[in-house]
């Protein structure tokens, strides 16, 4: 049996297609418009999507869909309810970026506790030359050892950046889900890891749940000048 498979949005992967393992008739687009969606994939067995959009009245236009696979870690795009329904599975690329996203958020709280942004600005300036002192003191410089970090989510980016922090001499709290009365063993309640916390970073799947789980209440309960970093999906904030 030859399977139909589509790919929406061809471009926005800049790596080589893995070749099928089973008959397949492929096809590709560098992007799809959702409007667009039904005239490229309505042959479809497998839909292929980074990160076009698959909401409900779409796939009820797609009559021969079993599978989306989406090439990337994030679903928020796809409607599960109604896949679920329609009897389409849903598959997505897990633990592909565990190591690359927890370096980069990382690196943003190192740029952001050393203050480097400003640091790099004031070179630039031709204000650290300009010192009468042997060094410029601008803006403040912290240390992580001995911070608190907070991690929302459990996967393998925050246990990936859980080991990176706890190697520099930090504290680490994994924050449970939001508006839980108890915590699990080895979590915090969310408001008490936000209280404590100098540093909190974002890596949990965007869902009705989570979104907006980051708004002025939860700023307010955090330290003066803690940092926020968000390598997740921006609706968590």
């Amino acid at each position: 049996m030859t399977l139909n498979v589509v790919f929406l949005d061809r471009d926005s992967l800049p790596v080589p297609v893995p070749v099928f393992s089973f008959p397949v008739q492929y096809r590709e687009f560098p992007s799809t418009a959702i409007e667009q969606i039904a005239t490229h994939a309505i042959e479809a067995d497998i839909v292929i999507s980074n990160k076009v959009p698959l909401p409900r009245e779409t796939l009820a236009g797609l009559p021969k869909l079993k599978l989306i696979a989406i090439a990337a870690t994030g679903y928020n795009h796809v409607d599960l309810q109604a896949c679920r329904e329609r009897g389409v599975a849903v598959c997505n690329i897990r633990h592909y970026g565990d190591h690359t996203v927890a370096e980069h958020a990382f690196a943003l709280m190192m740029a952001l506790m050393k203050n480097l942004p400003a640091y790099q600005r004031d070179v630039a300036a031709g204000i650290w030359s300009q010192s009468k002192q042997f060094c410029h003191f601008g803006a403040p410089i912290r240390e992580l050892r001995g911070a608190t970090l907070a991690i929302v989510g459990r996967g393998g980016i925050g246990s990936q950046l859980a080991a990176m922090a706890r190697a520099f001499g930090m504290e680490v709290l994994f924050a449970e889900r939001k508006g839980a009365e108890e915590a699990r063993e080895g979590r915090v309640l969310f408001e008490e890891a936000l209280a404590r916390a100098d540093v909190v970073s974002l890596h949990c799947p965007l869902t009705d749940e989570t979104r907006s789980m980051i708004a002025q209440p939860e700023l307010m309960a955090m330290k003066p000048g803690a940092i926020l970093i968000n390598t997740a999906r921006g609706g968590l904030v």
